[in-house]
């Protein structure tokens, strides 16, 4: 039996390729005996291509558990709100993130100002995800590259990590959205990470409560704990 583990590693496509260079980043150390990489290259330059990694036995076959979908999940940015959804993704995604909020100490997530994905966006994807024949699950994105900047004070501290949780959980509710997918790029002490895997967890177990999911971007050179792939 194979226990899937969804790692999403960053980079787009350039235009006119099928290949995506972040695939080629080591994946070593990963605590599991076998890994699948799976990689779904998507057109139109709109999504970030996910790596799907397998923990199994290594005298397990490595086939995909029936109860285990396979996930084709990718990152819609708010500055390609342009492009039409619900063409592109129709037959391809199962689940799509919308890229992304950039979180901050002054102001609620939710607050007029705060950047970057909009009302106007929340509905396109709520509108594609009525009429798609394969999606069913929308995330918000928390963090990104150059959205990052709060994250080292925001979960340096236990109030203020439940602050943005509850407001996350809250967000998730009013717009009708599946999840968050944090996106901290990235932490650069032990401290740091430490603080953001507590962050992982405790936004899970919240979500949990409420039914929602919690997802992880991860890049290169940074790994989760057993506890974190327990909790997401």
């Amino acid at each position: 039996m194979i226990s899937t583990r969804t790692i999403y590693v960053p980079g787009y496509l350039a235009p006119g390729t099928t290949h995506d260079t972040s695939l080629e980043y080591s994946l070593m150390n990963i605590s599991c005996t076998a890994l699948l990489v799976c990689a779904c290259v998507i057109h139109r330059q709109l999504l970030r291509v996910h790596v799907h990694a397998a923990e199994a036995s290594s005298s397990s076959k490595q086939k995909q558990s029936k109860n285990e979908p396979f996930i084709i999940a990718g990152y819609w940015p708010d500055y390609r709100t342009y492009i039409d959804i619900q063409t592109s993704s129709r037959q391809i995604l199962t689940d799509i993130i919308l890229f992304s909020i950039e979180p901050n100490t002054s102001k609620a997530i939710d607050s007029d100002g705060v950047c970057c994905v909009g009302k106007e966006q929340y509905e396109k994807a709520r509108m594609a995800r009525r009429n798609s024949n394969s999606f069913t699950n929308l995330f918000v994105s928390v963090g990104g590259g150059g959205r990052s900047n709060a994250m080292k004070e925001i979960t340096s501290s236990k109030e203020q990590r439940r602050k943005l949780i509850r407001e996350l959980n809250a967000l998730c509710l009013k717009e009708d959205l599946n999840g968050v997918d944090f996106d901290w790029e990235q932490p650069s002490t032990q401290q740091e990470y430490s603080a953001y895997l507590h962050l992982i967890v405790e936004a899970a177990d919240e979500f949990h409560r409420s039914g929602l999911l919690v997802s992880v971007a991860l890049h290169p050179h940074q790994l989760l704990s057993k506890e974190v792939y327990s909790h997401v």
